[in-house]
């Protein structure tokens, strides 16, 4: 008896240590599964939080302002950008042969995020280099001018926003009269009297007026009439179109090459000269926006660029109180100043040779210049 009753409570612990056992593995799989469904209901309730940002988002989007290199624009176009979209923007401004050199010494730590100014031939050549964001579409691409398009590159490293005369034929109304006064570049570039023109390596739209007569004549007879004008002291090339239009105005020189906003900022001012569109065109000076490749800021820096495409941004810039309002917008739709010229004949050299003689024909004129 007394070994039944031993075998029975052997028996009886078995019984309660299976049942504990199996008790606690319920517990287990039980606050497991709990806690896997809670782990998903707050993924996906994170998930469809309208706060929260992706995480490709976040790699490319930085808490720092949008820089833009700029050589217009650039006291108005940050408070608009911003006005519109929120976004922070700080706007740096330069002359274009600054803003080249800044890029050059930044090669290794790039401080922009966006580059918006005149000469589209010198950020051409930077396209080229593989500087630029490639391959994005902005769908304001849509508002795009005929004019605009021609001016688009195949990559889309670049897009065009408007185009000004980089030199309207300018002149001292003491010096001339409008019966003596040149009307075409054939009778600017003859005269006997001392003329100017703004250096190429120094003031962004001043490649372009050197590129094209370089391009229109061809190299070596453009060389050759400049050289004659340089030797027999008929020209003087100044760093930029504002020293170039005091010059006008003084008399120093009598005509100039001189850019539509300073020609129509002396005019507004009173000054004594005239400007002169010749029939034969003006040389032109194409303004584009282009993001860096290396931007931290892609999303932002692409929000401003559909903001330069965009019709009512660029009827904002031709309506301003400003000189740098006179260009032509190439958004579709978009207006010029009512007091600027309607259509005029501007003209540029194709962008591929203009872009592969850039350093050539700055270094010209920079050698005649310390002859």
């Amino acid at each position: 008896m007394k070994k039944e009753g031993e075998e029975m409570l052997k028996e009886n612990l078995f019984k309660d240590l299976m049942f504990l056992v199996v008790f606690l593995l319920g517990l287990l799989i039980m606050f497991g599964c709990g806690s896997q469904v809670n782990t998903d209901e707050a993924v996906a309730e994170k998930e469809d939080s309208p706060n929260m940002k992706s995480s490709s988002a976040e790699s490319i989007t930085s808490e720092e302002p949008l820089i833009v290199y700029a050589n217009d624009f650039t006291d108005e176009i940050g408070p608009l950008f911003e006005e519109e979209t929120g976004y922070q923007v700080e706007v740096i401004h330069g002359g274009g042969g600054e803003i080249l050199a800044r890029v050059e010494a930044e090669q290794g730590n790039p401080q922009w995020d966006v580059i918006w100014m005149d000469g589209h031939a010198s950020l051409h050549s930077l396209a080229d280099r593989g500087m630029f964001l490639e391959g994005w579409e902005p769908e304001n691409l849509s508002q795009l001018s005929t004019e605009g398009e021609s001016f688009l590159p195949s990559t889309n490293a670049y897009f065009p926003t408007g185009i000004h005369a980089a030199a309207t034929l300018a002149y001292n109304k003491d010096a001339f009269t409008a019966e003596t006064a040149p009307t075409t570049w054939e009778e600017f570039f003859q005269l006997s009297d001392i003329v100017g023109m703004a250096d190429p390596g120094v003031a962004a739209p001043a490649y372009p007026v050197a590129s094209w007569f370089f391009y229109d004549m061809g190299m070596d007879e453009a060389k050759a009439m400049f050289d004659e004008m340089f030797q027999e002291n008929r020209l003087r090339v100044y760093p930029k179109n504002g020293p170039l239009g005091s010059a006008l105005v003084n008399g120093e020189i009598k005509a100039a090459a001189l850019q539509e906003h300073n020609s129509y900022g002396l005019k507004l001012n009173g000054e004594n000269i005239e400007i002169i569109w010749p029939e034969e065109g003006v040389p032109g000076s194409v303004r584009v926006a282009a993001i860096g490749e290396h931007s931290e800021n892609i999303e932002i820096a692409k929000a401003f660029v559909e903001f330069l495409l965009d019709m009512e941004t660029q009827n904002q810039l031709t309506q301003m109180d400003d000189t740098d309002s006179f260009f032509t917008p190439l958004a579709e739709g978009a207006t010029v100043r009512p007091d600027r010229e309607v259509n005029p004949n501007i003209v540029v050299p194709d962008v591929e040779w203009a872009s592969e003689h850039e350093a050539e024909i700055k270094q010209w004129f920079a050698d005649r210049a310390v002859q």
